[in-house]
């Protein structure tokens, strides 16, 4: 049920702000919905799992300066006994240190980023996001960011966690305020569990999706 709300939530951000607000106000912005087939492996039970399904993200920029960008991922270990798998949720604001057009920019962010491990505990804190762009046409472009976690909070299961989000690939908008990508996406949490040892959880896998841009 929360997975479904938060979905919703990150998309309706696109759809409720239409091109005639973009241009009159200065707010551009898109959302997507996304297949990221991953991988989920974590060295506390020794094995990987296929953990792939659907997420989503919605960002807005206002006049390509500052902006404001949520998602929602999950790893979804069909595979394994332990159930479900973690899923993660992230809000940032960015300020853009250089920003030529809208695709040809680079931007740093802070924000606030939540992982549910379900049986084996959760963990929140804030990331420094840095992301950026690169027009190649003008229907095609590159983009990425990364996101380094370094100050997340300890729980009874979870001791000194600390995170690493990246993702990168190519946008294509064949038409207007439509939008299709493709690319790579990882997320790495370390952290001690509660018999001392230190542990690695690892979603990583291919990513594509489609959405509506303004």
């Amino acid at each position: 049920m929360r997975s479904s709300l938060l979905l919703l939530v990150l998309l309706t951000v696109g759809v409720l702000l239409n091109p005639v607000t973009a241009e009159e106000s200065g707010v551009d912005g898109s959302a997507y919905l996304s297949w990221w087939s991953n991988n989920f492996s974590a060295n506390a039970v020794d094995a990987s799992f296929d953990a792939g399904t659907v997420g989503a993200d919605a960002e807005l920029w206002w006049r390509q300066r500052w902006g404001i960008k949520g998602s929602y991922y999950k790893s979804d270990v069909v595979e394994s006994n332990s159930g479900d798998g973690p899923d993660f949720f992230s809000i940032d604001v960015k300020r853009r240190l250089i920003s030529l057009t809208e695709n040809n920019f680079l931007a740093l962010g802070l924000g606030w980023q939540t992982v549910d491990l379900a049986k084996d505990g959760d963990t929140q804190g804030y990331r420094f996001l840095l992301q950026g762009g690169l027009g190649l046409t003008p229907v095609l472009s590159v983009y990425g960011h990364a996101a380094w976690l370094p100050g997340m909070v300890e729980s009874d299961e979870i001791g000194d966690p600390k995170g690493l989000e990246f993702e990168a690939g190519i946008a294509v908008k064949p038409f207007p305020f439509v939008s299709f990508r493709a690319g790579y996406r990882t997320f790495t949490l370390d952290y001690v569990s509660l018999d001392g040892a230190n542990e690695t959880s690892k979603s990583k896998g291919i990513i594509v999706g489609a959405g509506v841009t303004f």
